[in-house]
């Protein structure tokens, strides 16, 4: 995986503390604190209807999104 099929793949793979698929919505990308390359910024939606915001490197290769932990709060999908 690669890019931006990565980062879905590893949206998909997201649940909140409910059990349910967040919803996700791609708002743009940008530099961040000085980062060489830019961010994605996603709009999550968790089934509680609350929304934050997570910043996702799609630049890193070679990373499979399965081994990626979910973020603080959310959950990794089960098998």
């Amino acid at each position: 995986y690669e890019g931006p099929q990565a980062e879905r793949a590893y949206l998909d793979s997201l649940v909140d503390s409910n059990g349910r698929s967040v919803k996700y919505q791609r708002l743009g990308s940008r530099l961040v604190n000085g980062e060489d390359k830019p961010l994605d910024i996603y709009e999550i939606t968790l089934s509680s209807k609350d929304k934050f915001q997570l910043f996702i490197d799609m630049y890193k290769l070679n990373r499979n999104p399965e081994e990626q932990p979910a973020p603080v709060g959310l959950y990794k999908k089960r098998g």
